[in-house]
């Protein structure tokens, strides 16, 4: 990869996904209702180094009222790497148990639930969130494929899922009334 690449095949991911939401959702890709947001969730780090308060603290935001349930519910995290190493979901150490606890920390300070969307090269994207009882039995419902794990004493469950089978089984507005 070139230098800066990383960058630019962050925000194709970004809009990548932004589609399969939108897709989710409304059944078409275009218009889009979800969009990266400006600066891609380096907007908040500014703002709030500034001590100035924002709205733009991930990496996707709606962009049409269709969308605003999600992005009002959730703190969507974007991350495409080469490796992701896996083995921090389970361990708490590496990149992703670090993007997790960012997102999660970030969430909270919203009052929002965390949503960390993740994609290693020529693999499939996947999502973890944190898990909850009407989640639970909505994954059971819809018959998505999931793992639940925690890590450490006191940590709440989580859910790691492949986006493809929760868009494909989880109608939106069912998922909408569980969260």
């Amino acid at each position: 990869m070139k230098a800066g690449g990383g960058s630019a095949k962050g925000h194709e991911f970004e809009r990548v996904v932004a589609r399969i939401l939108t897709k989710w959702i409304t059944g078409n890709t275009h218009p889009e209702i979800f969009w990266r947001s400006a600066s891609s969730g380096a907007k908040s780090t500014q703002d709030a180094k500034r001590g100035r308060e924002t709205d733009m603290h991930c990496d996707l935001v709606s962009v049409k009222p269709e969308g605003e349930w999600l992005t009002k519910t959730f703190l969507i995290e974007c991350k495409s790497y080469k490796v992701l190493g896996w083995q921090g979901l389970w361990s708490g150490t590496g990149g992703i148990a670090e993007w997790w606890e960012k997102v999660e920390s970030q969430a909270a300070s919203v009052q929002k639930f965390p949503m960390l969307i993740m994609k290693q090269n020529r693999s499939p994207i996947y999502v973890v969130m944190r898990e909850n009882p009407n989640l639970g039995f909505l994954f059971q419902d819809c018959d998505v494929p999931a793992t639940f794990f925690s890590y450490g004493v006191y940590e709440q469950r989580r859910i790691l899922f492949r986006l493809s089978d929760f868009c494909e089984r989880v109608i939106a507005d069912k998922f909408r009334g569980a969260v």
